[in-house]
């Protein structure tokens, strides 16, 4: 009886040890994971975007390349916060040439826990990285804990990895190049404004206060100092913000001094695009703080022509 207990036991230990290596091997083949598209190597753009949703769906390197002649890839991603900016980042420059300036998102919301997230299910393939299980342990806890055990680095958040892993094998065996969207710019799904100034003081009944989060200021440090220690240039800038809306965000100021702090101290520029004609109208939002497609293409223009008269 112990005997067979024994095998059933290495039995089921193989084949999850054998899962996990067939999803480490898949993953790698998903040319829509950033994480994973990155490894390859054969982007080496000159100058990378990067921060959560509002740069991914606002800046189209395809409208600010003419503008400039050097090739720029998006390197940022949907409801990712600064540790996952700081990871992403470090998994592009292991296999990419260091750029020559690096654009990195951030306004008063980067710093509230109740906006963006870490998305730890984006790093289980890369345990082995120091630098990547270092972050985890300290940001996932609970997921660190189980991943001694075959296959829970991906069975742990299997809503979020399993379908990747399927498309993997869907890209290894179409012997897919490009992921859809090649240079990390992704279009606005939503294509209006759906956040009705009219019932904004209803969403933020009592306004909405701004929390600053330690571990989110810790990660923006980290994020900034790794940079720096590759000796890219890094430039700190936030978008247009759709003008009705402040009113309601009755700290951003006091926020926005402690980021130009952070920034004086790292001797950063923080360019903040505060005074454009677009942000009157909802015609160029989504939301508060995210284009519509509209928006995004105003503002790529925009953002062209300001680095071309600065010598980008």
């Amino acid at each position: 009886m112990l005997k067979k207990i024994a095998l059933l036991f290495i039995a089921i230990t193989a084949s999850l040890y054998g899962l996990e290596r067939l999803y480490d091997y898949l993953l790698t083949f998903n040319r829509n994971m950033k994480s994973e598209y990155v490894q390859l190597g054969t982007i080496n753009a000159d100058l990378v975007i990067h921060g959560p949703c509002e740069p991914e769906w606002q800046l189209d390197p395809a409208i600010i390349e003419p503008y400039l002649s050097k090739k720029i890839y998006n390197l940022a991603l949907n409801h990712s916060d600064f540790a996952d900016n700081y990871l992403l980042l470090h998994l592009y420059l292991k296999q990419n040439k260091k750029p020559e300036a690096l654009f990195l998102y951030v306004t008063p919301e980067s710093f509230d826990l109740r906006a963006n997230t870490f998305n730890t299910y984006r790093y289980a393939p890369f345990l082995k990285d120091p630098i990547i299980k270092e972050t985890l342990r300290d940001k996932d806890p609970s997921f660190s804990r189980w991943t001694w055990i075959p296959f829970m680095k991906y069975g742990y958040y299997g809503k979020y990895t399993n379908f990747k892993a399927i498309q993997g094998f869907k890209h290894l065996a179409s012997n897919r190049k490009l992921p859809f969207h090649p240079n990390g710019y992704t279009p606005v799904g939503n294509p209006r404004w759906n956040n009705h100034i009219e019932g904004f003081n209803n969403i933020y009944k009592e306004n909405h206060v701004f929390k600053w989060n330690a571990t989110r200021e810790k990660y923006f440090r980290k994020t900034i100092e790794y940079a720096q220690s590759k000796d890219i240039p890094l430039y700190l800038y936030e978008s247009p913000i759709l003008n009705a809306t402040l009113p309601y965000q009755v700290n951003r100021k006091e926020l926005m001094v402690k980021i130009k702090e952070i920034a004086k101290e790292y001797h950063l520029p923080f360019y903040v695009f505060d005074d454009l004609p677009m942000a009157d109208s909802t015609v160029n939002f989504i939301s508060t703080l995210n284009t519509s497609k509209v928006g995004s293409d105003k503002f790529s223009h925009y953002f062209g022509r300001f680095l071309k008269e600065r010598g980008f």
